[in-house]
């Protein structure tokens, strides 16, 4: 692929990452009429988007790190230059959710409860584990950029993390999250896709070394 045709492809995924923020916003109560109200509508739109790409860098991760990508699909060249890409796009949606959330004077979270759990004023248990889920994902994010830092043979083991942050970031954006019922839809077929994929990854492939050719 050369520079043009990467960063036309970029620039499209971009504008779909935006649409379908814009589209989370349309869902939204209508709000029109009291623009104070903004901050709060930026938030959850960026972060149900954030939601989104932390449900397909999660689904991406399990796909490269199975036996048969590794010893038969070789999909990993493919794959790994997007997973990069969809992370810096995270990485991009959750500052704008952490930013637009403090600015919002309805929600009493507050920038030392986006770094210090249990601080936030509003639903401070449920606040907290979107603090722990962010502290995973720069957890994940610096050992993905150097993975030196790790010991040898630790890299896959930290990245493991990605699960456990995909429930912690779930559940912080259904208990979070006052418009749930309208979002069930999306939070219940991102959980169903990666446990599906987790049960085919660890339960049902497991270590099981694919068959040689004779």
């Amino acid at each position: 692929m050369n520079k043009p045709q990467a960063t036309s492809r970029v620039l499209w995924l971009l504008v779909l990452l935006i649409s379908v923020s814009l589209a989370v916003t349309w869902l939204m109560p209508d709000f029109r009429n009291e623009p104070e109200m903004t901050p709060w509508i930026i938030a959850r739109a960026s972060g149900v988007t954030a939601f989104v790409l932390l449900t397909l860098l999660t689904l991406l991760g399990l796909v490269m790190a199975s036996v048969p990508n590794r010893e038969q699909w070789r999909a990993t060249r493919i794959l790994l230059p997007l997973h990069r890409l969809l992370s810096l796009y995270l990485i991009g949606f959750i500052a704008v959710h952490v930013v637009s959330i403090t600015l919002d004077a309805f929600a009493h979270v507050g920038i030392e409860a986006i770094f210090v759990p249990m601080m936030s004023g509003y639903r401070p248990v449920f606040v907290s584990l979107g603090t722990l889920a962010l502290y995973a994902i720069v957890l994940l994010a610096v050992t993905a950029r150097f993975p030196r830092l790790l010991p040898s043979g630790r890299w896959l083991t930290v990245h493991r993390v990605a699960l456990i942050t995909f429930v912690l970031t779930l559940l912080h954006g259904v208990l979070t999250g006052s418009d749930t019922p309208s979002l069930r839809w999306l939070y219940e077929i991102s959980a169903f896709l990666v446990a599906l994929m987790s049960l085919i990854r660890y339960a049902i492939i497991g270590h099981k070394r694919a068959p040689k050719p004779s």
